[in-house]
């Protein structure tokens, strides 16, 4: 079964913001252990957030205009379980 993974800061899944960069906050919780999250962005490249049960990513480029950014969790059965946030830069 994959985890639950949720995106806690920003607390909506579609954020207009006038900033650079952006930081994503949430958590994550498996029977059989998360043990990594991770994001990709459509538009800066990808990193591993720092923790897994409370997790929080590094501030993420923003560029102008639409940025699409994804959020994994993956368990130690090899699921995943995935959530995005559509970040508009102006």
């Amino acid at each position: 079964m994959a985890p639950s993974l949720a995106i806690t800061s920003p607390a909506s899944s579609t954020v207009v913001t006038g900033e650079p960069t952006i930081v994503l906050r949430g958590t994550a919780r498996d029977n059989a252990g998360v043990v990594r999250v991770t994001w990709t962005s459509g538009t800066s490249g990808s990193g591993v957030a720092q923790g897994t049960s409370q997790w929080t990513t590094p501030p993420i480029p923003l560029f102008m205009g639409m940025n699409a950014i994804t959020v994994r969790a993956y368990d130690g059965a090899g699921n995943v379980a995935w959530r995005s946030v559509m970040v508009t830069r102006r």
